[in-house]
């Protein structure tokens, strides 16, 4: 039920562009930690992928809003 609700938040074009950057600078043999460490490096300076997950979104609708519209 959480991930049906945090759908919204999701943008595939930020995740693909850092997936993309990420997998220019690593290799074969780097580990789960130098993956990691890595994403950190490259996305230091902006935080644009991590603020695009923290960042609380808001849906323009409320639940009863909801309702009354499926009931319409």
């Amino acid at each position: 039920n959480i991930i049906s609700q945090s759908l919204v938040n999701f943008n595939d074009y930020f995740v693909e562009n850092f997936h993309n950057r990420l997998r220019a600078n690593i290799n074969a043999n780097y580990t789960a930690d130098n993956i990691i460490e890595e994403s950190y490096l490259l996305d230091i300076h902006d935080n644009q992928l991590f603020n695009t997950f923290r960042n609380q979104k808001t849906y323009p609708y409320t639940p009863n809003q909801l309702d009354y519209l499926i009931k319409k």
